[in-house]
């Protein structure tokens, strides 16, 4: 099997040339955003349907927040207070790491292939020093 792997550590894009990504399912609906992850289009999210005729395109979930419990109890925003590391594309499917108080925090999108559906997964890693994930 071929791995296709395309990155970007470009944390400031310049505006007049975005850098976006698009994952369709084969029906007519995918998944779209630019690279830090904004939304800046109207038709941009990580689930825009397509309906039967003549009713179009339907933004379903259009974003993410991801917040985090520490052990103090608190909760952080991840887009907030994490550092954004790096962009990839592993086979087409689009992957953001974050990192945070030692922790490495990467979010996908996966778009099935002929389903109108979408999944988020998470992984997570400790960096040198830091505590487990769990």
């Amino acid at each position: 099997m071929v791995e296709l792997r395309r990155a970007s550590r470009d944390e400031n894009p310049l505006p007049e040339a975005p850098r976006e990504w698009l994952v369709a399912n084969g029906l007519g609906g995918y998944a779209s955003a630019t690279i830090t992850g904004a939304i800046t289009r109207r038709y941009h999210g990580f689930l825009i349907a397509a309906q039967p005729a003549p009713l179009g395109r339907m933004v379903v979930l259009n974003d993410l927040e991801v917040d985090m419990e520490l052990e103090d109890g608190s909760v952080v925003n991840l887009r907030e207070k994490g550092r954004f590391l790096d962009f990839t594309l592993n086979m087409g499917l689009p992957s953001w790491r974050y990192e945070f108080d030692g922790i490495v925090i990467e979010k996908s999108i996966v778009v099935p292939r002929a389903k109108t559906s979408c999944m988020p997964p998470f992984a997570c890693s400790p960096t040198a020093g830091a505590s487990v994930c769990g």
